[in-house]
């Protein structure tokens, strides 16, 4: 619990900062031939913008909405917001490019890992032990899929209501004398309403790190499987995200989330004290230095001493002029702790991971 908590606070204090540009001098717009010249083409595709006028154009066309909103006696509209918080959520989207969309909402990955020790007899209790496991390979592979889909909400992406949908698999790929079976899958769906500060009247001029993101959810977890086997909660939660933008390629993001789990009767639930090993809520921390990303999360209970961290790091696999418009990146994952899975819940392990995930955040 002490590891998982200090590093999550060295990943939130180690970031250096850049060096602010100078406020005197006047910024001369780039030329056609410059953006030729540009490999990558996001970064062109700005580039055009920016020689062409169209970034004043969309500025102007924002303002005339704004004049036409408060005409009308409606609330001052909330302009779009850029980070990584900004991208994860739509915020930094005009309203007509984000609805009905599916974005990312975890990382998407699969990595080959392996664990130590394994935990060959899942258990709640001592009358309740899946002994009947077809493989007890501590080696396999581990994949994630998980994205989010708006449903409705304000026409300035200040709130949204979304649901959500993440799955983790860890199959056992082998194990050819028992058929390469897979050991778990754990199904996670959520709704979630979304909501930017500013609906609050909070002002973020000024400040170092940002408040830009208050979520609030409900989320259903569970194995699917039955018997001994068997695992599932729920929960309600509320999660705020921070950020600190030093610029468009050197950003950290900071998650604070407090969950209460709904209760279950005593005689039926699959996993009682879960949260004597994962605790109440989880902080998360998510670093972009140019093509790269470094996320780390810590959760546990302070009562009793158990917890869990995970720290990975995505890479690009091909040049830096091409890393943005590449559809994966490398990936390598450490996991230590209580719950990295519902059926080890309250087993302790050490897992480590490499492989690749997909690159979607810009």
């Amino acid at each position: 619990m002490r590891i998982a908590i200090c590093l999550w606070l060295a990943l939130g204090c180690g970031c250096a900062t850049a060096a602010a540009p100078d406020q005197g001098a006047q910024r001369v717009p780039r030329t056609i031939a410059q953006c030729h010249k540009i490999g990558d083409k996001i970064p062109r595709a700005e580039c055009y913008d920016e020689a062409t006028g169209r970034e004043a154009y969309l500025q102007a066309l924002d303002d005339e909405r704004e004049r036409a909103a408060l005409a009308a006696g409606d609330s001052k509209p909330i302009k779009p917001a850029g980070g990584i918080l900004g991208e994860l959520w739509g915020f930094d989207k005009r309203p007509e490019e984000t609805k009905y969309g599916i974005k990312q909402y975890h990382p998407n990955y699969i990595i080959a890992y392996g664990t130590n020790p394994f935990n060959s007899k899942p258990m709640t209790s001592d009358t309740r032990v899946y002994a009947d496991q077809p493989s007890s390979d501590p080696k396999g592979l581990k994949f994630q899929l998980s994205a989010k889909a708006w449903l409705f909400g304000r026409d300035d992406n200040a709130f949204g209501a979304w649901l959500a949908y993440t799955q983790q698999s860890w199959w056992q790929v082998l194990d050819a004398s028992n058929s390469r079976p897979f050991r778990e899958t754990d199904f996670q769906p959520e709704a979630i309403v979304a909501l930017r500060p500013e609906l609050f009247g909070w002002i973020n001029d000024g400040r170092d790190f940002q408040w830009r993101l208050l979520n609030v959810g409900v989320v259903h977890q569970s194995n699917g499987q039955a018997g001994n086997a068997s695992r599932s909660w729920n929960r309600v939660y509320a999660e705020a995200g921070f950020e600190r933008d030093w610029s468009a390629d050197n950003q950290l993001a900071l998650l604070a989330r407090i969950w209460g789990r709904i209760s279950e009767d005593p005689a039926t639930d699959d996993n009682p004290g879960i949260t004597s090993y994962l605790g109440y809520g989880d902080l998360r921390a998510i670093y972009r230095h140019g093509n790269y990303l470094l996320t780390a999360m810590a959760r546990g209970n302070l009562r009793t001493g158990k917890g869990a961290a995970q720290i990975a790091l995505a890479f690009p696999l091909v040049r830096e002029a091409e890393a943005r418009s590449f559809p994966f990146k490398g990936y390598v994952q450490l996991f230590t702790g209580y719950g990295e899975s519902l059926l080890d819940y309250n087993w302790r392990q050490t897992s480590i991971g490499i492989g690749f995930t997909l690159n979607d955040w810009k």
